[in-house]
């Protein structure tokens, strides 16, 4: 977690940090992804509690960059013509 905090250039408080890792349930991206958005709502102000419970309700968005899967079909029917009614 400090080398995140480093590279948004935050420290935080023991609290704050074990916050995160009760919040993240051990999972290092989850972490990770959490202590982003906690900064980003801090808007420069330390970086508190609430502000990673708040964080941890929230579900990071996922980009696709390439545009694969955004064709209107749903994941399992990719590659498959679609059921007919």
């Amino acid at each position: 977690m400090r080398r995140g905090e480093q590279a948004l250039g935050v420290e935080l408080g023991d609290e704050t940090r074990d916050e995160i890792a009760a919040t993240s349930g051990g999972d290092a991206r989850n972490a990770l992804n959490i202590l982003e958005a906690a900064v980003a709502s801090a808007a420069g102000e330390p970086v508190t509690k609430e502000n990673v419970q708040d964080a941890a309700r929230k579900r990071p968005l996922r980009a696709d960059k390439g545009g694969a899967h955004h064709d209107g079909r749903p994941a399992a029917w990719r590659g498959r013509a679609y059921p007919q009614a």
